[in-house]
């Protein structure tokens, strides 16, 4: 059987960084972007488990000083985490409902898009 881009409720898409290149605020502003560029809302998420916007998740994280999260609302759920003895940043992004935002999309945000400042840190 054949899949389409209608048929991958479930799947995940992880986007992996050199250690320290993907932050909280970062990984935030980008899924904001992705979400209001469907017309998808930013609003009415929760931040493990407690209910928050995108744009009060940045600074509850950053006066805790967590480099990581867990974030779901609207069929979405996000995780950013760091894996310190390997280097490594890490955005797995999962659809639980219906797709709504391909993943070529995300893909071309978090890695293509050099206006979030990634983009000198994928060389040599």
């Amino acid at each position: 059987m054949s899949r389409n881009s209608t048929d991958r409720c479930g799947e995940h898409l992880t986007i992996v960084y050199r250690y320290g290149c993907l932050g909280v605020e970062v990984a935030l502003q980008g899924i904001q972007t992705v979400l209001a560029s469907h017309s998808l809302p930013v609003a009415a998420f929760e931040l493990y488990g407690k209910p928050t916007s995108l744009a009060e998740a940045s600074p509850l994280l950053r006066k805790t000083r967590q480099r990581h999260f867990h974030l779901t609302g609207h069929g979405f759920e996000f995780d950013l985490a760091t894996l310190g003895n390997f280097q490594l940043d890490f955005l797995e992004i999962r659809e639980i409902t219906k797709p709504r935002v391909a993943w070529d999309d995300w893909a071309t945000h978090f890695i293509f898009r050099l206006d979030i400042g990634l983009g000198q840190n994928f060389a040599g």
